[in-house]
């Protein structure tokens, strides 16, 4: 199985991530969609994730509609 290159946002921890979504260098949805891609990669060998929330995505893009001073910005926690 060949495995997709991974996302830079990989690369980052989580204080990392959480300081580029509040500068909006990132949105809650493109961390979101790179973790869950790489999951969706691995997960089949590793079979280490049972359940992934149905609406994942579409809480981070609902998240990303907030006004930044309102929005509970995405963490890995949280994604």
């Amino acid at each position: 199985m060949t495995l997709p290159l991974p996302d830079p946002i990989l690369d980052l921890d989580a204080t990392d991530l959480a300081d580029a979504t509040r500068r909006g260098d990132l949105t809650c949805g493109e961390v979101t969609r790179a973790y869950l891609d790489r999951l969706e990669a691995l997960n089949p060998r590793l079979r280490a994730v049972i359940t992934v929330h149905p609406y994942a995505r579409a809480v981070a893009d609902a998240l990303d509609a907030l006004p930044p001073s309102n929005a509970a910005r995405c963490t890995a926690a949280r994604c």
